[in-house]
Formats: structure tokens, C-alpha cells, sequence
């Protein structure tokens, strides 16, 4: 199988704190994928070690086959990742569509 991402034995730190401890991460191509897990597990910390935004201090990241731990965040991003753990606030709601601004001005 062909991994459009992989992610191999990452340790990542914060600070003293060892955040991540060997994570491991496959993402066949044409997948969709979602992390999942309690507050705390590490779900944003993975995938800000994927951006490039807390480099691991061990393992790989490995991008269309090719390694990108201690590219720039920019460059990592550009190439279809993301990060976007919670849903904007100027965003419509999917229940009314319209704006939370828009429903404070109505009850005026």
C-alpha cells in the first residue's frame, strides 16, 4: 500500500515535557483520515509536529515519500496540510447558516 503520509516513531518534546512518545501514523492516499482521542492525548501536538511547527527530536515525517521534519512550516502547509482543530467562529453554522453576529442583531 502507498502512504501519501507517514509517520514514523516521533518523539516530540515541549519545553521539559515529552509530549509524544513514539507515534506512529500511516495515511494511505485517496484516505480520509480523522485523530481522535481525549483532551490531552496529544491530537494537536501531532499535528503540529507533522507542520513542522514542534519538530520531533527523534522519528520521521515522511510526505509523499519524501522526509519533511526541518522543512518550514510554510513550505509543509502549502503541500495540502492543514491545521484547524476547531471550527472558526465567522463561520455559518450548519443548523441556521448564518452568522452568531447575525442571530445577536435579530434579537435586538
Amino acid at each position: 500500500m502507498e502512504y501519501i503520509l507517514d509517520v514514523q516513531n516521533i518523539h516530540t518534546f515541549i519545553g521539559q515535557y515529552h509530549i509524544l512518545q513514539g507515534v506512529n501514523v500511516r495515511v494511505p492516499k485517496g484516505s480520509i483520515t480523522a485523530l481522535l482521542g481525549r483532551n490531552g492525548a496529544g491530537k494537536t501536538t501531532t499535528l503540529k509536529t507533522i507542520l513542522g511547527l514542534t519538530p520531533p527530536r527523534e522519528g520521521k515525517v515522511i510526505y509523499e515519500g519524501k522526509e519533511v521534519q526541518g522543512s518550514r512550516s510554510f513550505d509543509i502547509a502549502i503541500k495540502r496540510h492543514w491545521l484547524c482543530p476547531r471550527a472558526p467562529r465567522h463561520l455559518p453554522r450548519p443548523d441556521r447558516g448564518r452568522k452568531p453576529q447575525d442571530r445577536r442583531a435579530q434579537q435586538r
